[in-house]
């Protein structure tokens, strides 16, 4: 995978990178995701599936994040409606507890292919 950090994708406590290989795309995380910075992860995921290939893959890796708001799982359930649409997988790379927790109060774990490496992620059957 080809890794590409983009400076406008840098958002106060947060920083993304951008990676894209074959039939996957991975947006990887580090920092907070909460109401100040959700419009710079939308951003980056949508420079994946605004694109004119979508890949049949889109992983989101929060296994640097510290904090997930409420308006950063929101965002999750937009993107997964958009990839859903776009007839590809979303998978979730979570594993740090207050992220999980997050995931775990709302339900959204029962809804959200969540998983504990990018390895496992990646490799997951595709629906």
């Amino acid at each position: 995978m080809s890794d590409s950090t983009d400076n406008d994708m840098l958002g106060v406590g947060l920083q993304l990178t951008v990676s894209v290989a074959h039939d996957a795309a991975v947006v990887a995380a580090v920092g907070e995701i909460d109401m100040a910075t959700v419009p710079h992860l939308r951003e980056a995921v949508s420079g994946v599936l605004d694109n004119d290939a979508v890949p049949a893959l889109l992983v989101i890796d929060l296994r640097e994040v510290s904090f997930l708001a409420s308006a950063g799982l929101a965002l999750l359930v937009e993107i997964a409606n958009a990839t859903e649409v776009r007839d590809a997988a979303l998978r979730i790379v979570a594993i740090t507890p207050p992220v999980l927790r997050a995931f775990e109060v709302t339900g959204l774990d029962d809804r959200l292919a969540i998983y504990d490496t990018l390895v496992e992620a990646l490799a997951a059957p595709r629906r």
